[in-house]
């Protein structure tokens, strides 16, 4: 019988590999590269992330895993006339989409403002501006080439796992600068309530967005 591998623990802030810029890929398919992915798949699955970067599990190379609840990726993209969004999101938690050496090509000049957290940074939360749509290439883990147009919260994960490339973290782009930081558990006191026509905060772990203002997403709660 074959045991399943623990998750690697998530580094926090103050780990020298969430502030250097991580090293590219060179060996696309070698058994190392395909060690980082299966352990920050499992770090991801184990902690409920919305997405993940190999700096953020001590791995400083260009790698990525994103959840694609929006089908806003090619992994999702023939799986949404057939499942449901329940069935969708769990077949999705098993099956991540993995960015090797990924670049953002291009961006909208339309920015939104949402809140964001990091599992490196537990229980943290603070406003970030940037760009609602992108362009991105990355090489998937079976060596594909792949382009795609990424939008509003699809988007908004992306360039925050993609910044953990670089050495930048979401507090590094905070609307307000530190002084916006807010802990998770007086994140209520920040959001409009429902009678104040916004969305009800949800509990969430890792980079996503517990509220949004355009009441179009509110089915991507």
């Amino acid at each position: 019988m074959r045991l399943a591998l623990p998750p690697p623990p998530i580094v926090h802030v103050g780990h020298p590999a969430l502030r250097q810029r991580a090293a590219p890929v060179l060996d696309l398919r070698g058994r190392e590269t395909r060690r980082v992915i299966g352990q920050l798949v499992r770090a991801l699955d184990a902690h409920d992330g919305s997405g993940l970067a190999a700096p953020q599990i001590g791995e400083p190379v260009r790698i990525l895993a994103v959840r694609d609840l929006f089908n806003r990726l090619p992994s999702a993209d023939a799986l949404a006339p057939h499942l449901g969004d329940v069935q969708r999101a769990r077949l999705l938690r098993i099956s991540p989409v993995v960015a090797i050496n990924p670049t953002i090509t291009a961006a909208s000049d339309d920015h939104d403002e949402d809140w964001e957290a990091c599992l490196s940074l537990p229980g943290l939360w603070g406003l970030v501006r940037r760009p609602r749509a992108v362009s991105v290439r990355f090489t998937a883990p079976d060596g594909a080439e792949t382009a795609h147009e990424c939008v509003g919260w699809a988007a908004r994960v992306f360039q925050h796992e993609l910044d953990h490339l670089d050495g930048v973290l979401f507090i590094d782009r905070l609307v307000h600068g530190v002084a916006g930081l807010v802990h998770e558990s007086e994140l209520h006191h920040q959001l409009p309530s429902e009678e104040d026509g916004g969305a009800v905060a949800r509990p969430a772990a890792g980079p996503c967005l517990l509220y949004t203002s355009d009441a179009a997403d509110d089915s991507l709660r």
